[in-house]
């Protein structure tokens, strides 16, 4: 269990170790040529996979997924197919033999988690079925960034399964992963703009009851790295643990685009 355990922190936690973009490679004259016919950008490619576990009539192992195809891409959309494949061949007791992304990585991570179930089982006859039902979706709406999005709910033992919600910005024309500051310049200002929306939406007087209701914030209110833009502003999501007990879930908070008007340093561009 210890193993499994740590596969899941692994599994989360590569996201907000990625930092920046890949190397840029000159073209010759012929090359230029060359991509002066090809589309604009990768087509996105989405679909969903099934694994079936345990015996009797158990919802399956899912994995609903969107990546890039390989016929032409930006420095970003390689950035987010490659984060990908890293992420989903990350802590395997074999190397993964998908060396691309496409259907069969996907469907490979899920029987990764089923035969581990599989030698749970062996182990102890009266372990409940795990399940698992994952999705990695990617957001086009802005030309500029692309936003790549994972969440999972699962169980594999214990007292209570799991839910993880993270996110990826990726600058599309760098390929670089771009963190708070990028957006916002000065964190430590933007943390002290930002607590009134979290407590207005998350029905708290003020910042002094935090502690009381069961929040901990070891040197005042941090905004989150996990966040994306949605169409009506800047979405903060905290996992489970990060800030307060498992029985208060996945606490959340936005900011609108009006109000965001003056702190954003990044341009977003909207297609």
């Amino acid at each position: 269990m210890k193993q499994l355990i740590l596969f899941v922190l692994v599994f989360l936690a590569f996201f907000s170790c990625q930092n920046g973009g890949e190397k840029k490679v000159d073209l010759t004259e012929e090359e230029k040529d060359t991509t002066a016919i090809l589309p604009e950008k990768a087509q996105l490619i989405a679909g969903n996979v099934e694994v079936p576990i345990g015996e009797g009539d158990h919802e399956p192992l899912r994995f609903t997924y969107e990546y890039f195809d390989t016929s032409y891409q930006t420095e970003g959309q390689k950035k987010i197919n490659a984060i990908i494949l890293e992420l989903l061949s990350t802590d395997k007791k074999k190397k993964s033999i998908v060396k691309e992304v496409n259907e069969e990585l996907f469907r490979e991570h899920l029987t990764y988690f089923r035969d581990e179930f599989e030698t749970y089982k062996e182990e102890d006859e009266n372990e409940m079925t795990w399940y698992l039902e994952l999705s990695i979706s990617i957001d086009t709406a802005y030309s500029s960034i692309l936003q790549l999005i994972f969440a999972e709910t699962g169980f594999a033992g214990g007292a209570h399964g799991w839910e993880g919600f993270k996110t990826t910005l990726v600058d599309n024309k760098s390929g670089k992963v771009l963190k708070l500051k990028d957006f916002v310049g000065d964190v430590d200002q933007f943390d002290r703009f930002a607590p009134k929306y979290f407590l207005k939406q998350n029905d708290i007087e003020s910042e002094d009851q935090l502690e009381e209701l069961g929040y901990w914030f070891e040197d005042g209110f941090k905004c989150t790295e996990n966040f994306y833009f949605s169409d009506k502003g800047m979405v903060f999501v905290y996992n489970q643990y990060e800030i307060a007990p498992y029985v208060m879930g996945i606490p959340t908070f936005e900011i609108p685009f009006k109000d965001l008007q003056k702190k954003l340093v990044y341009e977003l561009d909207e297609k």
